[in-house]
């Protein structure tokens, strides 16, 4: 296992460990661990520890993707806004071929996914790679918090799956979970056939963020808003628990992650900050017949971060056209024209509103 070190272009320091290796998966990776500005200097000083998976891409462009979340970046950034708390955060390369493997968990009796014939479902192993191997070795080598009121996971896609499993499997060791367009269910393209990849574990001592953008192609929308109302039914509340996102015109790719990594970073380890707008998103015409469709009403905020109003209060000018239901869902009611006021959701935030169409058919 040799070091080297990569500096960032900010105040942090990047270092990368190589070739760690793992007995529960008989493998090796790399490992690139952000140290936070400051570090060096305060040697008495203990961190906060944020564990992300597909280190490739986390803070220079990878083998993996060709592309970078540019982490460090933004951590500075946030850091020395006074927004951020001084954390560490821990990249784990995946391991190409590997990762779906060790991404997914058995959902049968015959220890697979049902659809996913393709998945060996090691995700047990690296489960017990992360908490029994990787986890000790950062707190021995680190100055960490090594608590989970101070540790938490983030990943996107398959990332964002394995880090809502280990998370909840394991809630004594993590307490925060970032869950990037997660890849919660397959949709084969063939048939159309959807597949869950995940399992309700019920309501968790957890503070979770999820987002998804609403053009991620094979992940749909629907498919982690479901997710979500599954975790409310549970218990977790919006807005403290649990955040949700649901990004206008972000696709499944790294620069897209890039570009609201702030909001996770905040909501797990900052401050939010206050909320200065409100927009309604969503499509401007509906069938009266057809799929059924969601307002998005996005509340961002002076610090950069940005959620998803998951409850809310709405006016409709002609509700006899058109009835927009608390969790905005439109329920179309005849052809027409009217407008929609979003007028309560949680925050004192100026009132909005936005016209939708209702046409027979779509």
């Amino acid at each position: 296992m040799g070091a080297s070190m990569i500096l960032s272009e900010a105040r942090g320091e990047v270092r990368r460990i190589e070739d760690f290796f793992s007995a529960k998966l008989s493998n090796k990776r790399d490992l690139r661990i952000y140290l936070p500005p400051g570090y060096s200097d305060y040697t008495n000083r203990r961190y906060p520890v944020l564990y992300m998976h597909d280190g490739q891409g986390l803070f220079d462009p990878g083998s993996f993707s060709q592309a970078s979340w540019l982490v460090h970046e933004t951590a500075d950034r946030l850091i020395a806004e006074g927004r951020l708390e001084e954390i560490i955060i821990v990249g784990i390369d995946n391991k190409g071929d590997e990762r779906l493997h060790e991404f997914t968990f058995p959902l049968d009796a015959t220890g697979g996914i049902p659809g996913a014939p393709d998945a060996e479902c090691r995700g047990t192993l690296y489960e017990r790679f992360i908490i029994d191997e990787l986890k000790p070795f950062i707190d021995r080598s680190f100055r960490t918090l090594p608590d989970r009121s101070h540790t938490g996971m983030m990943g996107s896609s398959l990332g964002g799956l394995v880090t809502y499993h280990i998370g909840f499997r394991n809630p004594a060791v993590f307490s925060k979970l970032g869950i990037v367009s997660p890849h919660f269910v397959r949709l084969d393209l063939n048939s159309l056939e959807e597949f869950p990849f995940y399992r309700s574990y019920g309501f968790n001592d957890l503070k979770l963020w999820i987002d998804i953008g609403e053009i991620e192609a094979h992940i749909l929308t629907r498919h982690v808003r479901e997710v979500v109302d599954e975790l409310i039914g549970e218990g977790f509340i919006p807005g403290f628990g649990l955040a949700y996102c649901e990004v206008p015109d972000a696709a499944h790719t790294e620069h897209d992650w890039a570009e609201r990594l702030q909001s996770p970073l905040l909501f797990m380890f900052g401050k939010v900050g206050r909320p200065v707008s409100l927009r309604l998103h969503g499509r401007g015409q509906i069938g009266l017949k057809g799929a059924t469709y969601r307002l998005n009403p996005l509340i961002s905020y002076d610090s950069g971060f940005a959620q998803t109003v998951l409850q809310g209060t709405y006016e409709v000018e002609f509700p006899e056209i058109l009835e927009v239901q608390p969790d905005g869902t439109l329920v179309p009611k005849k052809p027409g024209t009217t407008q929609v006021r979003f007028v309560k959701g949680g925050c004192r935030i100026p009132k909005r509103s936005r016209w939708w169409k209702s046409c027979p058919n779509m």
